[in-house]
């Protein structure tokens, strides 16, 4: 086989990235070929033709594999074009210290990214100021020369304009203190690309640079002033070339100056927003005086001088008097009363007699007067008797006014629930309609008149206010009534069967959202207006609330709410296993809020009322004889039951001449037939015969009743027989017959109960063994498929019932190739029961080794778990056939069948030679072939 080797010029390779570009996409195609003829299995091309680029070829035979075949292209490009500074932007206006874009385009005809460097200097005047753009990797620029430092906020933009040439936007600053306003111009812009090449170009009036500025208004503030007062004067700048441009802060050559009959009075140097401002004291002679403004500028004339005129007045003194609407006297409530004239922000307080004095009047003037205050608990502002609260006054001497406030004395209020109680708000507030003031009221005293309004009144965190709370005062010593929304309310709760109960406590939501809890009586409680809702009503420690939508919303005094609770009437029926009645029977109940019941006695038929319980779970331990027959039966009470059957655990022998039971460490037997209605002589448990009187066991001739009390006659796991033996007659019986004495728990729940007892057993006639199986292994499929040289993943699922909760311990995997299983799960693995099902998952791995041979190998899964304490081990049996993947083969010699394969090798390597062909055509022999490098045979 034969592939043409072609070399690259290395030193031209950044500029021949675009050359190979639209002949890579044909050489691809014949790669693709080759790839598809099983010819070709890796390659590593580059990026671009610029350097080696290598072909991994796999042929049939093994001693073909892995040969390397190399190409190399050489492009030839165009010879390095100089660049051009092309064109410049249209000229703009650049005033002092505010920024302004210029631009310049440079032209570089074999590629812009070659560009290094543009030179770029400004002439303004008699200074040159020049920047250097550097273009050698992102395009950034810098001061070259700035000897006065007029230049600040430098900054570039670089954007394409086509393939060859780049728009350079340069953004700054600029203050050159010029002489004169003046067009800008260029000096000579130079150019340079990587290869050494330049070019330049210059522009006249790149820019236009404006200095001079002018004034364009003056005012003065007060322009009334009294002697010896300040008046503050403000004159505008703005730039004089174009009067809507306001000069920047920093113009510090500019100097502005207030003038009287040419002699300054003050002055800034200090711009802001276009604006000096300076302050001077007027004179001490009443009369107008004319002031003038003018700029003092470093290096250009100023135009523009403005004046403005100045009146000085003489001064008069105003005492003002405050009393109440009566005209009487108010010292004892002047402490926080305040007089204000002409502005209503400078406040005057009023001395103890109700006198406020205001020196320094402007003769011959009106001014405004208002008050506010008094007392600040009851208003802020606006106590003048008009609707105004302002009144003016013309002040044409010294004078005395006495001025009239809406102010009342010795009010008081009171606040009623709806009953006519009285009862204290949290806080009182009202908006006062003299200026709708809003404020917390909290002592009585002074009031203003006016419609005032009562906008909240507080009590237990909400507002009791009516909606048409709303008064005025007109006198002295008024008192005033406030009815609140508060109702007295009462509550009966009610058990399922309609029977009055007592919670022990109550706890609702408030209508803002608190919650309140109360116990005891339930008569008479005060509620405010709003909704209310019960979330919690106990009753033996259980929330009996029944709905949660019963919520309600006082309206009215003297309202009786009903709660219905999920509180039931219990009664126990104790039966035996066979007996529908039995007497003897007593019970313990645990009720849900812990507390647990003595002894609870049923009468001859095993019927008890318990009374009333609250929903949750009962727990009832049976008794009979005083033996404990039953531990724990749990029963959620959801409805009243009458009666609730409690199944004893006390059975009878098969012909029904014995009852017993067994628990508590003893056993009862209770004769049912007054043939054997007799103390025995002996009893024969477990093959071990208990002599009477020898403290084996205690016999009650009234109730025909044998205690064994010998622990060891109770077994937990396995039945045993038990017989009497009654003189020359012997009763045996077992422990099951048809009925269950016995069960098995694991980590003390019930998980087994024995089956009917067979005629003989390990254990003995009617003996049977249980087998605890608490969980389960479980595998689907339990017939796995693993790969020769790969990892499969299965899942091991591990159920359980009875129980609430488990934790796998340990997992062990048995077999010949058990190395190869790996578990992933960390153990230990413990689930409690939800709603979903009890179920753990485990995760293994089987990796079978690259060397492994095909087989069905068995493997076997042991899980141990525990709960509670007690622990339990299964096993599961599991099938793993080992496979291996076929590969492919390819054959290329040696007698070897190339008919699939050779019409894709062929179209491959004319696709090769034709692409080469026309990559050299379609360049102009940019792309050449190496004389040192031509041909050379590689197949």
């Amino acid at each position: 086989m034969e592939l043409f080797y072609v070399a690259v010029d290395k030193e031209k390779e950044k500029k021949r990235k675009r050359i190979g570009r639209r002949y890579r996409a044909l050489l691809g195609v014949a790669l693709v070929f080759l790839i598809s003829a099983g010819v070709v299995y890796a390659t590593d091309f580059p990026n671009s033709l610029v350097e080696s680029a290598s072909l991994l070829v796999r042929t049939g035979s093994d001693a073909d594999r892995g040969q390397t075949v190399t190409l190399w292209v050489t492009a030839v490009g165009p010879a390095n074009a100089s660049p051009t500074v092309a064109e410049f932007s249209s000229s703009v206006d650049f005033y002092p210290f505010q920024s302004q874009s210029v631009s310049l385009v440079v032209d570089d005809q074999d590629g812009y990214s070659e560009i290094l460097n543009v030179s770029v200097p400004v002439v303004i005047g008699a200074e040159t100021i020049s920047f250097l753009i550097d273009n050698s990797t992102d395009a950034s620029v810098s001061e070259l020369s700035d000897a006065n430092n007029r230049v600040s906020s430098l900054s570039l933009s670089a954007s394409v304009v086509n393939s060859t040439a780049i728009n350079y936007t340069l953004t700054f600053k600029v203050h050159v203190n010029a002489t004169q306003d003046s067009s800008v111009d260029t000096g000579t812009v130079t150019a340079f690309d990587t290869a050494g090449g330049s070019g330049t170009g210059s522009q006249a009036g790149w820019f236009a640079y404006y200095e001079d500025v002018k004034l364009t208004s003056l005012s003065a503030n007060p322009g009334t002033v009294a002697i010896g007062g300040s008046v503050t004067f403000s004159f505008a700048v703005r730039q004089d070339h174009d009067t809507s441009v306001t000069p920047v802060e920093d113009i510090d050559w500019i100097t502005g100056k207030i003038e009287l009959a040419g002699v300054e009075k003050c002055s800034d140097t200090s711009i802001s927003a276009g604006v000096f401002s300076c302050s001077a004291t007027v004179s001490s002679t009443p009369g107008t005086y004319n002031y003038t403004a003018f700029l003092v500028v470093t290096s250009a004339s100023n135009t523009g001088n403005q004046s403005v005129l100045v009146t000085v007045t003489a001064l008069a003194s105003l005492n003002l008097k405050v009393v109440a609407a009566d005209g009487s006297t108010l010292a004892s409530t002047l402490t926080n009363t305040y007089v204000s004239i002409n502005n209503g922000t400078s406040y005057t307080k009023l001395a103890s007699a109700g006198w406020a004095n205001f020196t320094g009047v402007t003769n011959n003037t009106n001014v405004v007067v208002t008050l506010r205050g008094f007392n600040s608990s009851n208003s802020n502002s606006a106590l003048l008797v008009n609707s105004s609260n302002s009144v003016t006054i013309n002040v044409t001497a010294t004078m005395n006014r006495v001025l009239l406030a809406s102010i009342y004395q010795s009010v008081s209020w009171s606040f009623k629930k709806q009953d006519g109680t009285v009862f204290t708000p949290a806080f009182f507030e009202v908006t006062f309609g003299n200026n709708s003031t809003k404020k917390n009221i909290t002592s009585t005293g002074v009031f203003v008149n006016g419609s005032n309004t009562v906008n909240r009144m507080y009590w237990l965190g909400g507002n009791v206010k009516n909606s048409s709370t709303g008064f005025s005062v007109s006198s002295d010593a008024e008192a005033l009534v406030f009815s609140g929304r508060i109702y007295r309310v009462s509550y009966v709760f009610r058990a399922a069967d309609g029977s009055a109960v007592t919670p022990s406590q109550i706890s609702l939501v408030a209508p803002n959202g608190t919650t309140i809890g109360f116990a005891g009586g339930y008569s008479n409680w005060y509620m405010q207006n709003g909704t209310w809702a019960p979330i919690s009503i106990l009753w033996q420690g259980s929330n009996v609330r029944l709905n949660v939508t019963d919520t309600y919303s006082p309206s009215s005094d003297g309202v009786t709410y009903q709660f219905n609770l999920r509180i039931y009437s219990v009664a126990l029926q104790g039966q035996g296993l066979s007996d529908s009645t039995l007497s003897g029977v007593s019970f313990t109940v645990t009720f849900p809020n812990a507390t647990v019941t003595g002894s609870l006695s049923a009468n001859s038929s095993g019927y008890r009322s318990v009374g009333y319980a609250g929903n949750g779970t009962l727990s009832i331990t049976g008794f009979w004889q005083s033996v404990k027959v039953n531990s724990s039966f749990s029963y959620a009470l959801t409805a009243d039951i009458s009666p609730l059957n409690v199944k004893l655990q006390v059975g009878k022998d098969s012909s029904s001449n014995f009852r017993f039971a067994v628990g508590s460490g003893k056993m009862v037997l209770e004769e049912l037939v007054s043939t054997y209605q007799v103390e025995p002589a002996n009893v024969v448990v477990n093959d071990t015969t208990v002599l009477a009187g020898g403290g084996g066991w205690v016999y009650d001739s009234g109730t025909h009743l044998l205690t064994l009390t010998n622990s060891s006659f109770k077994q937990s796991t396995t039945i045993h027989d038990y017989s009497w033996n009654l003189g020359s007659t012997l009763l045996i019986f077992n422990a099951t017959g048809s009925e269950t004495l016995f069960k098995v728990s694991w980590a003390g729940v019930v998980v087994s109960t024995p089956p009917a007892a067979p005629a003989s057993g390990p254990d003995g006639p009617g003996g049977v063994t249980l087998v605890v199986t608490p969980f389960t292994i479980g595998m689907n499929p339990t017939r796995y498929t693993a790969w020769i040289g790969e990892t499969t993943t299965l899942n091991v699922d591990v159920g359980w019932t009875k129980v609430t909760e488990i934790t796998v311990t340990q997992v062990e995997i048995l077999g010949n190739h058990s190395g190869w299983v790996v578990l992933l799960t960390r153990l230990p693995q413990p689930v409690i029961y939800t709603a979903g099902g009890p179920k753990i998952t485990l995760a293994l791995t089987i990796t079978v080794p690259a060397d492994a041979i095909p087989e069905t190998t068995k493997l076997s899964l042991k899980v141990t778990a525990e709960s509670g304490g007690a622990s339990a081990t299964q096993q599961q049996p599991v099938d793993v056939e080992i496979r291996s993947r076929s590969a492919p083969s390819l054959s290329l010699g040696g007698g070897t069948n190339l008919g699939d394969y050779s019409l894709y090798g062929v179209a491959a390597l004319i696709l090769l030679i034709v692409g080469a062909s026309a990559f050299g055509r379609s360049r102009k022999n940019r792309i050449r072939t190496n004389p040192k490098l031509s041909r050379h045979d590689v197949g």
